[in-house]
């Protein structure tokens, strides 16, 4: 039976993945009402001042800036929605610390199988190659020589 050594490290992998996940939403979601504030600013600039053309197309062509920002946040927010609703809800809230303490076992089971070992307890040690079967070898070969 071959069991993968890295389980713990793809499981960590995936806990990482998924508090990334829930920090980025919260991230994006930040900036994203940010820069619709911005976005309104601009609206606001080309409605109510008083300025030439010249001065509503640089503003113009701030807000097409402003407007493309905000779709890469507002596609990023929406992609990571489900997720952080998810773990924002009442029963699943505890669940990212859950995982976090099962991946603490099971790095400790990985540790204890990484130094396992046997302590017999009636029978003696066998001996290890080399020396002391070069010993026992020779003694049972003047034992034979001896019959």
């Amino acid at each position: 039976m071959n069991i993968d050594p890295s389980f713990s490290e793809t499981l960590a992998g995936a806990l990482m993945l998924l508090n990334a996940a829930v920090r980025e939403y919260q991230l994006y979601s930040e900036k994203l009402a940010e820069i619709e504030k911005m976005k309104l600013d601009l609206l606001h600039y080309i409605e109510l001042d008083g300025t030439d053309y010249r001065e509503r197309n640089k503003f113009a062509t701030q807000l097409r800036r402003c407007l493309l920002e905000r779709r890469i946040y507002k596609d990023e927010v929406e992609l990571r929605a489900p997720l952080a609703e998810f773990f924002a809800s009442p029963q699943n809230k505890n669940l990212l610390d859950q995982l976090g303490k099962v991946l603490g076992k099971t790095r400790g089971v990985e540790r204890h199988h990484q130094n396992r070992s046997y302590h017999p307890r009636i029978l003696p040690r066998p001996s290890m190659a080399g020396e002391d079967s070069e010993e026992a070898h020779g003694e049972n070969m003047q034992s034979s020589k001896k019959e």
